[in-house]
């Protein structure tokens, strides 16, 4: 049988060309559109706003998938040690901080 066009392409549809790919299997997708896969480290691949790398906000979520959740936040309030607790802070022990610590205060008014 000579070799015509018509056994060239049969030959590509029916695989005759190598893609170069080991694998068979069609690539992980990104659920949320974020860039990120589940595979990649994604850890909630159904909320765009989380992927590993993410800024990290005051929510109760871990938005940068580090194992730890508002670390770091970026919305974090400054908050200040009310060492004499009358409700003002000493503006010179200052700390950012999603939750702050029991004797800290949002007013930085002690004098």
């Amino acid at each position: 049988m000579p070799f015509t066009s018509t056994t060239a392409l049969l030959a590509l549809l029916f695989g005759g060309c190598d893609s170069g790919r080991a694998d068979t299997e069609p690539p992980e997708a990104d659920a949320d559109g974020d860039g990120w896969t589940v595979g990649e480290g994604d850890c909630d691949d159904g909320n765009a706003d989380v992927y590993p790398g993410a800024p990290e906000t005051c929510n109760d979520i871990d938005d940068d998938c580090d194992g730890t959740t508002d670390e770091d936040a970026v919305d974090a309030p400054t908050v200040y040690e009310d060492a004499d607790d009358d409700g003002y802070g000493n503006p010179t022990t200052a700390i950012e901080a999603c939750e702050y610590p029991l004797g800290y205060v949002l007013n930085d008014g002690d004098c």
